[in-house]
């Protein structure tokens, strides 16, 4: 049983109210003034009994950005799907975008054509919230035009955003002729046609309009992007645009200035701010691709807008001999095309369980921390989280379920273990297989002999290199064959050294020379921040002549204590 109703305050909006959801909107306008800005949100805490609501924005026929809300969903994600699918039954446009999600209150504030929404963890803390957005956008008979709480009520951070399309406020000197304005306007879209979720930014012409900017946009968009449906304008503008990615192509921020440095600044800022620096030193940086000003710059307040690109991992099944078993996988690849391409690369038995788009981890019942190398294990379980530690508790639930209980265990020396970058959420999923794939009328008696006598390398490394840098490092375990088998740390982890002159701990790396034979171990170091590097570098990428020690046959062998000088 659904109703709906259309009502008008000054500009107009509409309100939607379901059983399975409830939605209202307010107007907006076009020119956003940081919209969907969050003020140092804090995740709402994780339990059964947490709803969400999603804010999302879209334009009207006259290019208004307008805004409205979703509630009572038990996941981020579902409430931006639905709130997407309420947008986009609404307006009949492609330009729905979720602008931010909560789990206490939203309101909505508006005078003529400025437009705010905030949230809060009361309805009346949200309203003058909203009113006070509104206020600070230059409105000066702001009202309340809406508001509802999630139920129950979880606190948060309040998050605050709005639009504006008044005319920006010029000095006398500065304000330039109606005739002497000219439009530029920022769009992104998808550059895949395996995945939408593949965008990047770019920047229309020069027009008389914002109508006719917009329109160009589209146009320019539409002859770079796979699938036109995922063209979408963000903004129109008149000054200057640059943008910067960071974490390859992960993360996007872009801005507005009144100068290209301005601009600059605020693309760098919002990329950060989003998450794209990291600790590989792929840090957010400006690009020069679509950096334009309009021609003359007309000033006005800076407009700022971001987004991260989903990535992809897969989880396969490998036969790697007659009778065995084993998980081979992929991670943060830019669709699910590559992603299960690349989880059976080289493999010729190998079949996809599944994509996943958050963490994953693995868990066995074998003897020893290294799961492709245990020819002890009898079960393997694989599963993924939002996040690791989720991940690894559903692995190793898998693994006491159908394994040898007493002897399942999660680690990171070899194991698929891992998230993507970003982490998008999705729902668990699980997966696990026994090793021994003989029928069981055909398997023969364990043999009597002694089993093969474990061995191991140790091995320090020391910062003799006094350039003021850490140098972080990791040791690879390599096959006879000069292939990578795994690493220490494993995923993205790296150790480091604890400053200059002094000796790591020493590391005691175990060799295995069973069914899958370690032949020797490297290590590989890099300064961070530089370029320079020791051994392999920290990415096995290059080669050596005096990093790599060979595994004896049994027993512990030392490597001693390797000086890292400046190269």
């Amino acid at each position: 049983m659904n109703s709906k109703c259309i009502f008008r305050i000054k500009t107009f909006a509409f309100c939607f109210v379901s059983v399975v959801g409830l939605t209202a909107c307010g107007g907006g306008s076009n020119g956003v003034v940081n919209s969907g800005s969050q003020v140092n949100v804090v995740p709402p805490p994780s339990g059964s009994n947490v709803k969400y609501g999603a804010v999302y924005s879209f334009y009207s026929n006259r290019n208004d950005q307008l805004f409205s809300y979703s509630l009572q969903r038990d996941t981020q994600a579902e409430v931006r799907h639905y709130a997407l699918s309420v947008c986009r039954e609404n307006s009949s446009n492609s330009s729905c975008r979720i602008e931010a999600t909560f789990t206490n209150c939203v309101a909505l504030a508006q005078d003529n054509r400025i437009h705010a929404y905030a949230t809060g963890d009361t309805l009346s803390n949200a309203r003058s919230s909203a009113l006070a957005q509104c206020r600070q956008l230059g409105g000066t008979g702001c009202s309340n035009i809406g508001g509802h709480c999630t139920t129950p009520v979880t606190p948060q951070t309040s998050k605050v955003g709005g639009s504006s399309n008044e005319t920006p406020d010029l000095s006398p000197t500065d304000e330039p002729s109606e005739s002497s304005v000219r439009y530029k306007a920022a769009f992104t879209y998808a550059v895949h046609s395996d995945s939408d979720s593949i965008r990047v930014v770019g920047s229309g012409s020069t027009e008389e309009t914002e109508a006719a900017a917009r329109s160009s946009a589209l146009s320019e968009c539409e002859t770079r992007g796979s699938n036109n449906r995922a063209c979408r304008v963000e903004f129109t503008y008149t000054n200057c645009f640059a943008q910067a990615s960071g974490h390859g192509s992960s993360y996007y921020g872009f801005a507005t200035g009144n100068n290209l440095a301005s601009a600059r600044s605020s693309a760098l800022a919002k990329c950060r701010e989003l998450g794209g620096d990291d600790w590989e030193g792929n840090n957010c940086t400006n690009s020069s691709l679509y950096e334009t000003c309009v021609d003359p710059i007309t000033p006005q307040t800076t407009k700022v807008g971001g987004f991260y690109n989903t990535t992809y991992g897969a989880v396969a099944s490998v036969r790697y001999y007659p009778t065995t078993r084993n998980i081979s996988g992929s991670i943060n690849e830019n669709s699910e095309v590559k992603a299960r391409h690349f989880a059976c690369l080289a493999e010729q038995d190998c079949r996809v369980e599944f994509t996943f788009t958050n963490c994953v981890a693995e868990a066995w019942d074998g003897e020893t921390d290294i799961p492709g190398l245990d020819d002890s294990a009898t079960y393997i379980a694989v599963a993924t989280g939002n996040t690791l530690s989720r991940a690894e508790s559903s692995a190793l639930a898998q693994c006491r379920r159908f394994g040898r209980s007493s002897k399942c265990r999660v680690g990171n020396t070899f194991a698929l273990r891992d998230c993507n970058i970003p982490i998008t959420p999705q729902p668990s999923k699980v997966t696990g297989f026994y090793t021994d794939t003989t029928p069981a009328s055909s398997r023969q008696p364990p043999p009597t002999e002694q089993p093969s006598v474990p061995s191991s390398i140790s091995i320090s490394l020391q910062d003799d290199c006094n350039d003021g840098s850490r140098i972080d490092y990791r040791f690879f375990a390599i096959g006879s064959d000069e292939r990578k088998l795994g690493q220490w740390p494993g995923g993205n982890q790296v150790y480091y050294t604890p400053g200059y002159g002094e000796r790591s701990a020493e590391h005691n790396l175990s060799c295995r020379t069973s069914r899958t034979s370690i032949d020797k171990i490297c290590y590989g170091a890099r300064p961070r921040g530089r370029s320079s590097y020791w051994g392999v570098d920290i990415d096995y990428s290059k080669s050596c002549d005096d990093c790599c020690y060979r595994c004896p046959s049994s027993g512990r062998a030392s490597a001693g204590i390797q000086s890292l000088i400046c190269p």
